[in-house]
């Protein structure tokens, strides 16, 4: 079976589509894994505690309006704010689910080397439950 190719991610924060600026992403839906063995059980029986899943996307930096900076650069230590993850375009489906929910930006990288293209890598850390859908 052959896989797909990573290809037309699309990314949207606070509201605004910045998946013409992607250049990579990485979305991990974790959570937190609790031992719920009993006393005298045989064998380790574990739990799905608080979900902490993490999401970084490499962008090509872009400063004009409403691109890369001027959405994300407000939002480091402000108020959480809507992510939308797709990984192969815009129309959520079976083949392409879509994973929605609020985050925070605790740092945004500002610098560079001379003479390269400006990519910036963002990690969005969650503030509260992110959901899976296949459907809008």
């Amino acid at each position: 079976m052959a896989g797909r190719t990573f290809a037309d991610p699309y990314v949207s924060i606070n509201a605004v589509d910045l998946s013409a600026y992607v250049l990579s992403v990485d979305f991990v839906d974790k959570y937190n894994i609790h031992d719920n063995t009993a006393g005298a059980a045989l064998g380790t029986s574990n739990r799905a505690g608080i979900q902490n899943p993490s999401f970084s996307v490499t962008f090509l930096q872009d400063h004009t309006t409403g691109a890369v900076d001027q959405t994300i650069g407000p939002l480091v230590g402000a108020a959480a704010f809507a992510i939308i993850y797709k990984p192969a375009g815009s129309v959520t489906a079976t083949t392409n689910p879509k994973w929605t929910g609020n985050a925070v930006v605790e740092s945004y990288p500002v610098g560079g080397t001379v003479a390269q293209q400006d990519e910036i890598t963002v990690t969005f850390l969650p503030a509260g439950k992110w959901t899976r859908a296949t459907v809008d």
